[in-house]
């Protein structure tokens, strides 16, 4: 009876120390953040002096553990380049041996682990993120009150952009009264 919803207990082992151990961060590992996600359990991350990077996220991660942008990881990096079989310099510099959840960052916190560079890096980038939508949201509303003043104070609301069906073919719909006209004329 496969697929029967039990884990195996390597599975559940991985999942309950990726949950509930407090991960610290040893020689020649680095506390990063989640930049972006490049497919493939490969993604960009940050570190705390701003330069960023490839890692990947190790099999025993996979289909286990998600990770978000945004998302604190524990990686380990290689001493150099990397170079593939073949000879070629590589672009993963790191694998991921952590993920880290609120808890654990509370515990590095408490404990002095935590780069402090990577708050305010956060914090920027959230500050800039907030101005871009400011804007936005500024130059939206200078078109919606040209857009007030020609209406005369009406708004007017398309449904039909609001919500579409794609999984419906949509019928045509033709009026009686139109038709009624057309023949008169």
């Amino acid at each position: 009876m496969s697929g029967s919803g039990r884990k195996s207990a390597y599975r559940k082992g991985v999942t309950k120390k990726v949950l509930y151990d407090h991960p610290e961060p040893r020689e020649n590992e680095a506390i990063v953040r989640v930049v972006a996600l490049r497919g493939s359990n490969l993604f960009e991350v940050q570190h705390a002096d701003a330069s960023k990077s490839l890692t990947m996220l190790p099999t025993k991660f996979r289909k286990l553990i998600w990770v978000k942008r945004g998302d604190f990881l524990i990686v380990s990096g290689g001493d150099g380049d990397i170079t593939t079989s073949e000879g070629k310099k590589g672009a993963v510099t790191s694998i991921v041996e952590a993920i880290l959840y609120k808890d654990q960052i509370k515990n590095l916190r408490a404990k002095g682990l935590w780069p402090v560079e990577l708050d305010e890096l956060a914090a920027q980038e959230s500050a800039s993120a907030k101005k871009t939508t400011a804007n936005d949201e500024d130059e939206d509303d200078d078109e919606d009150e040209e857009e007030e003043e020609k209406s005369g104070g009406i708004q007017m609301v398309a449904t039909d952009s609001l919500f579409v069906n794609r999984n419906r073919r949509r019928g045509v719909i033709e009026d009686e009264e139109e038709e009624e006209d057309s023949d008169e004329d």
